[in-house]
């Protein structure tokens, strides 16, 4: 499981709604990546995360706060998982 806090701009249930996220997003913000994960309560979650991570969760609420351009109001820190999330990210090597 991820050991680092990350904002989270947005989030997709199907990967053409994610690449539409991205696109949209594609002008204004280049650092931003797709973070695909699947936990039981939540079913398959594609978010759109900034790609610099936090090392806890006041630090990335925070940079939250001071992102330019501003993210949208239901950006949010994510910091901690379900038990049984299966990530399709590592983030260790960035793949």
């Amino acid at each position: 499981m991820p050991k680092k806090a990350f904002i989270e701009v947005a989030r997709a249930r199907t990967l053409t709604e994610a690449y539409d996220l991205l696109r949209s997003h594609a002008g204004n913000r280049s650092g931003l990546m797709f973070f695909p994960f699947w936990n039981r309560r939540e079913g398959l979650v594609f978010a759109l995360l900034v790609k610099k991570p936090f090392n806890d969760r006041q630090t990335a609420l925070e940079a939250l706060k001071h992102l330019n351009p501003p993210v949208p109001g239901d950006a949010r820190v994510l910091d901690s998982w379900d038990d049984d999330t299966v990530f399709y990210h590592n983030l260790e090597n960035g793949s």
